[in-house]
């Protein structure tokens, strides 16, 4: 069980970073066309 919920835990932390890494790509792309525009 406790294996388990440091698993999920672990999981949850890259999908977390995974989630940011896309927001941050996504922010910077929309500066980009804000500069370019």
């Amino acid at each position: 069980m406790t294996v388990w919920m440091l698993f999920k835990s672990v999981g949850n932390i890259g999908f977390l970073k995974y989630l940011h890494h896309n927001d941050t790509k996504r922010l910077s792309w929309q500066q980009c066309k804000e500069n370019a525009a």
